[in-house]
């Protein structure tokens, strides 16, 4: 059995290479993409932005990182800031 090559964050993966990519027993690795709601229908075929498995593995949520607003219906982007005092001490 070969590796997978890389995949870009970008690219549109079946659910059959995501789980090879995955590297874990193929119900259990089925059951979580179904679980996390990574499983997308792109022209009546199963696909999975590999991206989005990688932005739940770091963050635990790919909705949450893609900024999906459940409660309004509307697609926010969130960034925090953060905001430093200014000083005069140099």
């Amino acid at each position: 059995m070969t590796e997978p090559s890389l995949a870009s964050p970008y690219d549109l993966l079946s659910v059959a290479d995501t789980v090879r990519r995955l590297g874990i027993r193929g119900h259990d690795a089925r059951a979580w993409l179904a679980e996390k709601r990574l499983i997308r229908d792109v022209a009546g075929r199963k696909r999975v932005i590999w991206g989005d498995v990688l932005a739940v593995i770091r963050h635990g949520d790919a909705r949450r990182e893609h900024g999906d607003d459940k409660r309004s219906g509307r697609v926010r982007r969130v960034e925090a800031v953060r905001r430093l005092a200014r000083t005069k001490a140099f």
